[in-house]
């Protein structure tokens, strides 16, 4: 069989002002927590994004200094390659005489005198 017990109201006490401060800062410390986890969270992604791109950037750098160090073999090493790039750039041997085609300095579509585009092909 079901008992039921007496109930007994009891009266109810006000809280007191300090533990009304206490709650209003308690509740203001975790909502101040609660944004501070969030931020850290959107800066760790932020983070992360930013490392893939200077990784990316610091790939395309190791394969400019390749690059480089090749050219700079090929300055040292071969004559031929030196010579070339001194006519490309504009140098002239000595009793040569310097012939310039006005119409092709015009020419945006000419081609640019970059060492690397002269490297030989492998």
């Amino acid at each position: 069989m079901l008992r039921r017990f007496p109930v007994i109201l009891l009266p109810v006490r006000r809280p007191s002002y300090h533990h009304i401060v206490i709650s209003a800062v308690a509740g203001i410390g975790l909502i101040q927590m609660t944004l501070f986890i969030g931020y850290t969270v959107f800066r760790t992604f932020q983070n992360q994004a930013a490392l893939e791109s200077e990784a990316l950037h610091i790939q395309t750098l190791k394969a400019e200094i390749a690059q480089l160090k090749e050219l700079k073999q090929h300055a040292e090493y071969d004559p031929s390659f030196v010579r070339e790039l001194a006519r490309c750039q504009g140098f002239v041997q000595r009793g040569e005489i310097a012939i310039i085609d006005e119409k092709r300095l015009d020419d945006s579509k000419a081609d640019p005198c970059e060492p690397r585009v002269m490297l030989p092909k492998p």
